[in-house]
């Protein structure tokens, strides 16, 4: 659902823009927070890995596989503040014991690309975490994987006009 900040809170037609800005309305619904915990977990442990590849060769490209290099970066710089503004309902949630939550983003229409690109290099560095030549964290579990997957393929999905999908909605697909 595209929609501009609207003074009202009310979100504009299924699939319409509102005003120059264009921001599309993304729903997650019923987001379950064990998962989360889960994916973010191993998120956060490759993060502090590659910081500190970072710290550790910023001179000397040569100690780890440049292209690692530029994954970092692009993770850390492009993506860092992907879901900052969530954060907080996110923790909140999980202090409280909650079971899901669904949360809403407004976003710009080119969160699209950057979902399949950070996709991409999520799975890459997944491949490297495999290979374990360059890293010690291990690859994204299966389920925290296809959380990952599903997380960012509902950006795309619903930046196309697509109604939200719920995690067991995915899950039921995907098996």
């Amino acid at each position: 659902r595209r929609v501009g900040a609207l003074s009202d809170g009310a979100a504009g037609a299924h699939g319409a823009t509102d005003g120059p800005r264009g921001l599309v309305e993304i729903r997650i619904v019923d987001l379950p927070l064990d998962v989360y915990a889960e994916a973010s977990e191993h998120g956060d442990e490759l993060m502090r890995e590659f910081a500190l590849i970072q710290e550790r060769d910023a001179d000397d490209g040569r100690a780890v596989p440049r292209r690692l290099l530029e994954l970092v970066d692009k993770l850390t710089g492009q993506y860092g503040s992907f879901t900052a503004g969530q954060d907080t309902e996110l923790r909140d949630a999980l202090d409280r014991g909650e079971a899901t939550i669904t949360l809403t983003y407004r976003v710009p229409c080119a969160i699209k690309q950057a979902c399949i690109e950070l996709e991409g290099l999520l799975e890459e560095a997944d491949e490297f975490c495999r290979k374990g030549e360059d890293l010690l964290t291990l690859a994204a579990p299966p389920r925290a994987a296809a959380f990952r997957t599903w997380f960012l393929e509902e950006f795309v999905r619903q930046v196309d006009g697509a109604e939200p999908r719920t995690w067991e909605a995915f899950q039921a697909r995907s098996s």
